[in-house]
């Protein structure tokens, strides 16, 4: 698998941030990109895409959302019984430290801090897919 092969999910509120985020994956080689702003309307897509049987390879989700967190929509996902979306990769992006232990103890493939940048974003999907891909 390539990078380029890879189907983004990123899940924020805020659409400068979603923006700067596929901005980033995009200088990754990365383009099957789609945002949600929110923690309903994003579980909607996972589904739909589930259904039409092209799953998300990684889930980058905001930490902080309104109407919830991102822990919602991790919970949701691993506890969801379709194994291609409980077993989906799933980032928390978080501007703070706090409960990082709880995002990994729900599940969470690991967690990126902002600001960010596409080195880190690399380093991440480095470690999360391992030998599965080739760098670009």
């Amino acid at each position: 698998m390539e990078l380029s092969d890879l189907k983004v999910l990123i899940v924020d509120d805020v659409e400068t941030v979603r923006n700067i985020f596929s901005k980033k994956l995009n200088k990754l080689g990365i383009t099957k990109i789609s945002q949600s702003d929110s923690l309903l309307d994003s579980w909607k897509k996972i589904q739909d895409e589930h259904d039409a049987n092209n799953p998300y390879d990684i889930i980058f989700c905001d930490w902080n959302m309104p109407k919830g967190d991102g822990i919602f929509l991790l919970k949701r996902v691993r506890e969801c019984h379709k194994s291609k979306i409980r077993l989906v990769r799933f980032v928390m992006v978080t501007g703070s430290n706090e409960k990082i232990q709880e995002a990994m103890d729900n599940g969470a493939n690991n967690i990126i801090h902002k600001p960010f940048t596409e080195d880190i974003i690399l380093n991440k999907l480095e470690l999360i897919f391992s030998q599965e891909f080739k760098a670009a």
